[in-house]
């Protein structure tokens, strides 16, 4: 049963399922252990530190954990800002304030918020970039210049980037894993993969199967990723296929889809819409002529499928869909077909 076309688009789309989520997965712990330090500290927390401990130290890499908390006597009004401004360059807003304390012998610089006066502080140890450093240096006294620390202590916002990476990694994780354990199930028992549930499950691949291994042991007529053969048209899809009778097709028409950037005309993508009777719409993608031989081709296959789009057959197909399909099913036996 499962040596022939319709096995081989199981392990097709199980293969590319397994492949895709693997590459997924890989992503996702990728990402968390380059940031691995960071994710330690947030889910830690701060940890109590001197501030003779950071006058020590070059970079916030030589501390194991570099979300610290310490207490200074007094906080130094630099003047540097960080602000917002509007398109014309004027000032709109105060995003953070870099002030100044004293650690030992050196100058921490801190990035507080807007009017901060807190000398109770708490926040992530980052290098400081160099026009932050050369900004405050500019604002301070002799004494201080070369006092100043390479590095600063983030006190605003410095935990945003932990529930980021949370909201990323978590639901990309999850939805690796479950896809692989849809992977692990296909794999073990292919009567449960989507395919076969389109053609109605184990009994209904039991009917209907030889008829389509039959049609397709002679290609079929190619039409991009679509195949059309006497009694079925299907599209390639990389996780699996999607397959329709054409007894059990009632519309189908050309989608034109302009492209463009910057409202600059970059080109057209075309497919084909199909809609079955009782299952969801599914679409053919392909060059201009391609999809226009599929929608000649069934037209002359399957000429009770209504060909073509207006306004008035999508209005009938939302609005009364039991009645367009039952104006098929008419068409249908009028040419002497017989239902499925």
């Amino acid at each position: 049963m499962w040596d022939g076309f319709i096995g081989n688009q199981i392990r097709r789309s199980n293969r590319n399922l397994l492949i895709a989520n693997l590459c997924l997965l890989i992503g996702v712990c990728g990402l968390a252990g380059y940031n691995a330090k960071y994710l330690n500290d947030w889910f830690r927390g701060p940890v109590a530190t001197a501030p003779e401990r950071i006058a020590a130290i070059q970079s916030p890499a030589d501390l194991d954990r570099d979300f610290v908390t310490l207490t200074v006597p007094a906080m130094i009004q630099t003047g540097y800002q960080e602000v917002t401004t509007n398109d014309s360059g004027k000032q709109t807003g105060v995003d953070a304030d870099f002030q100044l304390v004293p650690v030992g012998h050196r100058a921490l610089i801190v990035r507080t918020h807007p009017g901060s006066i807190e000398t109770h502080l708490t926040g992530q140890l980052v290098e400081a970039p160099k026009e932050v450093v050369e900004g405050v240096r500019k604002q301070l006294p002799k004494e201080y210049e070369t006092a100043l620390l390479p590095f600063m202590l983030n006190t605003n916002g410095y935990r945003e980037n932990g529930w980021w990476l949370l909201v990323l990694c978590v639901p990309l994780l999850l939805l690796a894993l479950w896809n692989l354990a849809m992977w692990l199930r296909y794999t073990r028992d292919f009567a449960t993969h989507p395919i076969v549930k389109q053609l109605g499950g184990r009994d209904g691949l039991a009917m209907c199967g030889p008829q389509l291994e039959a049609e397709m042991h002679g290609g079929g007529m190619a039409y991009g990723k679509a195949r059309l053969t006497p009694s079925w048209v299907m599209v390639t899809q990389p996780f699996g296929i999607r397959i329709a009778r054409l007894d059990d097709l009632a519309w189908c028409y050309k989608k034109v889809t302009k492209h463009s950037v910057y409202f600059i005309p970059t080109g057209k993508s075309f497919e084909l819409v199909l809609w079955p009777m009782q299952a969801s719409m599914f679409t053919a993608p392909g060059k201009q002529e391609q999809v226009d031989g599929l929608l000649a081709a069934i037209a002359e296959r399957a000429p009770w499928v209504v060909c073509g789009f207006s306004s008035e057959l999508e209005r009938g197909w939302k609005k009364d869909r039991k009645g367009f399909i039952a104006a098929v099913e008419q068409r249908r036996n009028s040419n002497g077909r017989k239902s499925a």
